[in-house]
């Protein structure tokens, strides 16, 4: 089965481009704690449709497998989406029943894509980076709180309440291995 553990959401062209994160999870549950000799293989689709569920539907398209969306743990929204009326357009996301409520949330800027091909240090699983697992990172430095998908929904729908959504980027500069620098997903 193909395991969806993010989806991103973009707009260009007069269309939605809904992008896919699947990772290996038979690696992860191998390895002590996720870490792992070489780096976790990650797959990114990157799909497009007049609405969302559109562009989630060409997923299947071209899927090898089952597509199983019970393991999303983190949704990002570029900053395209997010000036536009949002909440019509997250609302699909919540009323697929596979999908769980639980997802983080993230805004950014930046290329979806290249956020969701950011690795973990030291080869630990994907799942060990801010876009899965953002509390740690919080804890030490941060002044935004990450949010679940059913607090954003909720907060959306407060009339004159404003949203505070953490933002995803990418550092390409801060961390190098003896190879080459290194990019880590930053908040």
């Amino acid at each position: 089965m193909n395991y969806v553990t993010a989806i991103g959401i973009d707009y260009e062209d007069g269309q939605y481009v809904v992008y896919t994160q699947m990772l290996d999870l038979t690696k992860v549950a191998k390895t002590e704690p996720g870490k792992s000799d070489k780096p976790a293989q990650v797959w990114i689709s990157k799909t497009k449709g007049k609405t969302i569920n559109w562009a989630v539907d060409q997923v299947y398209n071209s899927s090898q497998r089952r597509t199983v969306w019970s393991h999303v743990s983190s949704i990002v929204i570029s900053d395209k989406v997010l000036k536009s009326a949002v909440l019509p357009k997250l609302d699909s996301i919540g009323r697929y029943q596979e999908v769980r409520m639980t997802p983080w949330v993230f805004g950014t800027s930046h290329s979806i894509e290249e956020l969701f091909n950011t690795r973990a240090f030291f080869n630990m699983s994907p799942l060990f980076t801010i876009l899965h697992e953002p509390i740690d990172q919080f804890n030490q430095r941060s002044i935004i709180a990450p949010i679940r998908y059913f607090d954003f929904l909720a907060d959306l729908t407060e009339p004159g309440y404003t949203e505070m959504l953490p933002s995803l980027s990418i550092d390409s500069e801060t961390w190098s291995t003896q190879e080459k620098k290194r990019s880590e997903n930053v908040n």
